[in-house]
C-alpha cells in the first residue's frame, strides 16, 4: 500500500481555499484511476515553531506502480494541473508505505 500525501500550506484566503478545495480540487481527486481511499486531515497547530500547514489529503493506492499509472493517466495529469494551481510554494507532496520498526 502506498499513499500519496498533499499537505497545504496555510491560505491567505481561507474562503477562497475552501471553495477551490471542495468544488475542483477534491472531483480531481476522487476520479483518480485506481486509488482505494482519501484521507482528509484539518491541521490544528503545530507543537514546535510556526504551522506552515492547514490541511493535508492522503490518496491510498495498493502500491507504487498503481499510484505512478494514476497519475500518468488523463484524470492524474487534470490532478496535478490543479495542485500546480495552487502554487509551487503552496503544496508539499510525497508518498509513502508504511515500514516496520
Amino acid at each position: 500500500m502506498v499513499k500519496l500525501q498533499v499537505m497545504y500550506k496555510v491560505p491567505g484566503d481561507m474562503d477562497d481555499f475552501q471553495k477551490i478545495l471542495s468544488r475542483t480540487h477534491l472531483p480531481y481527486i476522487r476520479e483518480l484511476p485506481g486509488q482505494q481511499g482519501i484521507r482528509a486531515y484539518r491541521i490544528l497547530g503545530a507543537p514546535i515553531g510556526e504551522q506552515l500547514y492547514h490541511m493535508m489529503i492522503e490518496i491510498v493506492f495498493a502500491g507504487e506502480d498503481e499510484m505512478q499509472q494514476a497519475l500518468a493517466s488523463p484524470e492524474g495529469r487534470r490532478f496535478v494541473k490543479d495542485l500546480i494551481g495552487f502554487g509551487v510554494n503552496a503544496v508539499t507532496i510525497t508518498y509513502m508505505e508504511e515500514a516496520s520498526l
